[in-house]
């Protein structure tokens, strides 16, 4: 049998949209498969620290950049920005990124429905690529008749023809089919894998301080806009103001450390970064902006959720949540001291009455790695094991990582 084809996992965007893909790659690298993630340079280490091989394809601070105005802006605006100035500019060092690594290592190519220089790159040297969709809305939003149209004519400058057939093995959903609106048909060549989750700290958190803060008092809501969020400090002043008028403990996390009052009172308590499975066991509430890979861990953890979306998939998943009695929806223009106690009060009563247990959650999070490795490994001979075996033989392993109860 011929060597095991490198794997090059391709993304682009915020942390949200790395963290499902270095799932992802671990998971691979430990099946035994070489893994490449390319995307923003700023997250090399996180890569670097899985064990992954890594492949800058621009500076991150560009994407950054796409979001100054995002607390000023409508969702249509947004999106218009993000696909003008972020996903059609990253088209072209995307596709020679990828092409290089294609022609240097034989590669398949996992990459996002976004990177659309991934699939190109593809196209122009006949490899194989697997489109993934992290969450229902992106299904959508790769039918956006302007993005189409910019790739069509980026296939057209590599001479492809526009009107040529993609190269893709599969198109992958790293959510489960019941996360998909209801009243919308599931897409028949879509293969739903589930919401792959990345327990380990990719950043050295230290629990000492934080875990008498959740023991001195009753159990914090824990407030969190986005890792790209950059205008919260409204957000964040509305929310002291909140906890302080109820009682109420917080925990809000952000890097951004100028968003946060001054002079925090003793019951709310900053931190930049947290691994949410580490924590939200151990809390009353989650407000967050509707990032799917948050929305996944609150459902695991079977924490009620406050969502406030801002834009792209955030809406469909607060939608979702709400569907699925995980939590309640607050219209962004109506953020207030007062909206916020009235959400934390509603939160806290469909807490009392929701009756799904840990092991009915447990139900809903299917084995994605083994789904995973049976479409990769089962479509592509150079992906097998070495023993010609796919994933019937997969045991996953169970990895224990420090949570506070």
């Amino acid at each position: 049998m011929s060597e095991r084809r490198p794997i090059v996992l391709v993304t682009l965007g915020s942390i949200g949209d790395l963290l499902p893909f270095l799932a992802v790659g671990k998971a691979l690298r430990k099946r035994g498969h070489a893994v490449i993630v390319a995307t923003h340079d700023e997250y090399e280490s996180a890569c670097r620290m899985l064990g992954l091989g890594f492949c800058g394809i621009w500076d991150g601070q560009q994407s950054r950049n796409v979001f100054r105005h995002v607390a000023t802006s409508s969702p249509t605006e947004i999106w218009a920005r993000v696909r003008d100035e972020f996903f059609l500019p990253a088209m072209e060092p995307t596709f020679a990124a990828v092409e290089r690594l294609i022609r240097a290592h034989n590669a398949v190519v996992v990459a996002a429905w976004s990177a659309g220089g991934a699939g190109v790159a593809c196209e122009a040297t006949r490899a194989p690529f697997y489109s993934v969709y992290l969450s229902p809305h992106a299904l959508v939003a790769e039918a956006d008749a302007e993005f189409r149209s910019a790739l069509d004519r980026f296939r057209r400058s590599k001479g492809i023809p526009s009107a040529g057939p993609q190269r893709e093995r599969a198109r992958l959903a790293l959510f489960p089919g019941w996360f998909h609106p209801p009243e919308r048909p599931w897409p028949a060549d879509v293969q739903a894998i589930g919401f792959p989750f990345l327990d380990d700290a990719l950043l050295p958190v230290s629990l000492s301080k934080l875990r008498p803060f959740l023991s001195g008092g009753s159990p914090p809501f824990v407030f969190t806009p986005g890792s790209f969020m950059n205008q919260a400090d409204a957000f964040f002043a509305m929310a002291v103001d909140a906890c302080e008028a109820t009682g109420r403990r917080a925990l809000f996390l952000t890097p951004h450390r100028e968003q946060i009052p001054a002079a925090l009172p003793p019951s709310i308590m900053h931190l930049d970064y947290l691994p949410l499975h580490r924590v939200l066991g151990a809390c009353a509430g989650l407000f967050h902006h509707g990032g799917i890979g948050t929305c996944a861990q609150a459902l695991r953890a079977g924490t009620m959720q406050i969502l406030s979306p801002l834009f792209f998939d955030q809406f469909e998943n607060a939608r979702r949540i709400e569907q699925l009695g995980g939590g309640v929806v607050l219209d962004r223009g109506r953020l207030s001291a007062q909206t916020i106690i009235d959400m934390m009060d509603q939160a806290t009563e469909l807490a009392k009455s929701d009756a799904t247990g840990e092991a009915t959650r447990s139900q809903l999070f299917p084995n994605w790695e083994g789904a995973l490795f049976q479409i990769l490994e089962d479509s592509d001979d150079a992906l097998r094991r070495s023993d010609g075996s796919t994933m019937q033989t997969f045991e996953p392993g169970i990895e224990v990582t420090e949570q506070i109860q």
